[in-house]
């Protein structure tokens, strides 16, 4: 039964296996990025696969641009990597979404040190009050408080911090 159980989990990983190498393929040919639809795919076996370090990275440069499993994929490319891409993804003229999204759903000491180098831009920074707003943690408060400095997000950062300390009054 064991083996089995072994033989299914190999004959499942072939076609996300396939998928994946003709991923990394188009990436190292064109710089084209994985689809949602094989992305999804391959992300539904992978726990089959054996992803390398530039597998990961491409992977994860797909979450980001099609904003699903973002988290697993960061789990999977090296940390320094991670943080490198992250970090330039920020720099972009036009941020995805996606980005605040992970950096917010990492809830740790280098994602709110990044999410806090976006307070000056101010079409970013207003997405990411928004949702830091529906964080009910510490580090949400200290990211919003600090957005009361920056004019523009004032208003924005006051309300939300209102908004949680009332939510917090009622439990």
């Amino acid at each position: 039964v064991g083996s089995l159980n072994d033989l299914q989990k190999r004959v499942r990983a072939i076609g996300p296996r396939r998928l994946l190498k003709s991923v990394i393929e188009r990436y190292e040919a064109t710089g084209e990025l994985a689809t949602r639809e094989t992305l999804e795919k391959i992300s539904e076996e992978e726990s089959f696969l054996f992803i390398d370090a530039e597998q990961a990275k491409v992977l994860f440069l797909s979450a980001l641009t099609h904003g699903i499993d973002t988290r697993l994929w960061f789990e999977h490319v090296p940390q320094d990597t991670a943080w490198r891409i992250l970090k330039e993804k920020l720099g972009d003229d036009d941020v995805d979404e996606y980005v605040i999204d992970l950096l917010a759903d990492l809830h740790n000491k280098p994602a709110f040190e990044l999410l806090e180098s976006t307070l000056s831009e101010e079409k970013v920074a207003s997405y990411a009050v928004e949702v830091m707003s529906r964080r009910e943690t510490p580090q949400a408060v200290e990211f919003l408080a600090r957005a009361l400095k920056f004019q523009p997000l004032s208003v924005q950062a006051e309300n939300a911090l209102v908004r949680l300390s009332k939510s917090k009054k009622h439990r």
